[in-house]
């Protein structure tokens, strides 16, 4: 029921603001926040999306730190967007 639905919710709040923290690195090997340059949202009850149209550049360096971070095993990239599904 409804105890079950909130337990989801705040699950998945805490997984988004994880995601929020990863470092990205930029150009000349700055590091910045996921959160300072991305939308973080759930774009369904097992998957993640993060929207990059706002900074398109930072496509390939999001996806890397992804993957560098192992809290996602298989980022899709889809143009400005890049998607993390949830077992």
């Amino acid at each position: 029921g409804e105890k079950i639905f909130l337990k989801f919710q705040i699950l998945y709040l805490k997984i988004q603001g994880t995601f929020e923290q990863i470092n990205v690195k930029l150009q000349g090997g700055t590091q910045i926040k996921l959160g300072e340059i991305a939308q973080i949202d759930t774009k369904s009850s097992n998957m993640f999306s993060i929207d990059l149209i706002k900074t398109p550049e930072m496509v390939k360096p999001v996806y890397d730190a992804l993957i560098k971070s192992n809290l996602c095993a298989n980022p899709q990239i889809d143009k400005t967007s890049i998607y993390i599904p949830i077992p």
